[in-house]
């Protein structure tokens, strides 16, 4: 991959992995888009060009998150220019296109195609048949209702049925507070009222630790961002139809790693997008055998602490190689679908390089492991 093709593909992730901030952001506004104070009038004039007209009103334009999206990237500009200094190409007009085009891109832009495409996988739905962003954009216009959606737990969805014959009905009664990732009891599903949650604090402390980020590399930035995405949006919903039980994380997190899949299997497919009989990803498993004898073969005197010093080492072993396979394939931290418990996943593009990269990877660390 030359140095133009990397450039391009950190474009891509970027772009991809900010795509939906602007649902964050629009949460903190407290007006739409012709009276919000936070909209830029630049930006606001980007109605016609990134939102897509409505399908039943003609004129009507929907999906205006993403004009916070646009908004939150002129808002960072100087921090994406201090990106520029150390990634040489990059702009920050074509990552905000990139970034908040998604639903209104050009048909012959394929890196803008991309991005659609992988927003389309992370949703899990064909919206040419059903768009739950089109139901979420109607919602938008009921200014405040969406604002008050809360995340709901999936263990409430867990059926306990003690036969088959048995009526099973789930009645989500909690919901998870709004808050950044903590260890107390708040963080916890509980049950509560639908009064509109706080977003205003919460994005105001998420704005002031973006401000902090390290521009120093691409690597560096992209992942800490990502880290901070996990922190501040883990409860909120990435959609408000339906059951909202996917937060806004988990999709950005997805749509980036989609995104950049697609992109190395589009490189080495004449750059076209993927029919809907090819198969362009991989999910990579990867299961340590034999674990549960190392962790449980232990004397019963200082078991306890034994027990959690195996369980610990492993996992460290577990995330060094998920770190070090992650590298070889040139892949993110994004691309991380689960690491615990002695296994884990990967998303990674089904190309034929990244199969060779894996065999080679695979023999190398299965002769470490057996000399270690």
């Amino acid at each position: 991959m030359n140095a133009s093709q990397k450039l391009e593909r950190n474009k891509i992730y970027l772009s991809a992995l900010l795509h939906d901030i602007g649902k964050f952001y629009q949460r903190a506004d407290e007006c739409s888009v012709s009276k919000s104070k936070y909209l830029d009038a630049d930006i606001k004039n980007l109605e016609s060009i990134y939102c897509p007209e409505d399908r039943k009103v003609k004129g009507k334009r929907t999906h205006k998150h993403i004009l916070w999206t646009a908004q939150f990237i002129k808002d960072f500009e100087p921090q994406l220019k201090g990106l520029l200094i150390n990634e040489a190409g990059f702009s920050v007009d074509e990552i905000m296109r990139l970034s908040a085009i998604h639903h209104n891109p050009s048909g012959n832009e394929i890196n803008e195609l991309i991005i659609q495409k992988a927003d389309h996988y992370s949703s899990g739905a064909d919206r040419s048949k059903i768009d739950t962003a089109w139901q979420d954009a109607n919602e938008e216009e009921k200014w405040d209702s969406f604002k008050k959606a809360r995340m709901r737990s999936i263990f409430e969805g867990i059926s306990l049925k003690h036969n088959e014959n048995e009526v099973w009905t789930t009645s989500y009664k909690s919901r998870l507070a709004l808050c950044e990732m903590q260890l107390n009891e708040k963080f916890f599903e509980h049950e509560m009222n639908e009064a509109t949650p706080d977003y205003v604090k919460l994005w105001e402390k998420f704005v002031q630790e973006v401000k902090f980020v390290q521009t120093s590399s691409f690597k560096t930035f992209s992942e800490t961002f990502l880290y901070l995405i996990e922190k501040y949006t883990s409860r909120i919903p990435g959609s408000t139809q339906h059951l909202p039980d996917v937060s806004l994380y988990d999709h950005s997190k997805t749509t980036a790693a989609f995104a950049i899949c697609l992109y190395d299997y589009i490189k080495e497919n004449n750059n076209k997008l993927p029919k809907a009989d090819k198969k362009p990803f991989l999910l990579i498993g990867g299961d340590l055998s034999g674990i549960q004898k190392f962790i449980y073969g232990i004397i019963a005197r200082g078991a306890a602490k034994n027990l959690k010093g195996r369980s610990f080492y492993l996992q460290l072993l577990v995330d060094n190689i998920v770190n070090l396979l992650i590298k070889e394939l040139d892949l993110f931290d994004a691309n991380i679908v689960y690491s615990s418990g002695g296994g884990f996943y990967i998303l990674a593009p089904n190309t034929s390089e990244i199969k060779e990269k894996l065999e080679l990877f695979e023999k190398n660390i299965s002769n470490k492991l057996f000399e270690f």
